[in-house]
């Protein structure tokens, strides 16, 4: 994953991307136009970290 601070394009989605990039998985690209914009399941990090705080 990049730390430059760019978001990913899932609303949800807690993964930082490459400058110009879009998405950080394929996952969230799929998924981005999607009405459950409540949770992301692209398996990274700071997903799963998130989810598991949240209780998921």
């Amino acid at each position: 994953m990049s730390d430059n601070g760019y978001r990913c394009g899932h609303a949800a989605c807690e993964c930082t991307v490459p400058t110009g990039g879009g998405f950080c998985s394929t996952w969230c690209e799929e998924h981005a136009s999607s009405s459950d914009g409540h949770r992301c399941e692209c398996g990274h990090e700071a997903c799963e970290h998130r989810m598991n705080a949240e209780g998921r």
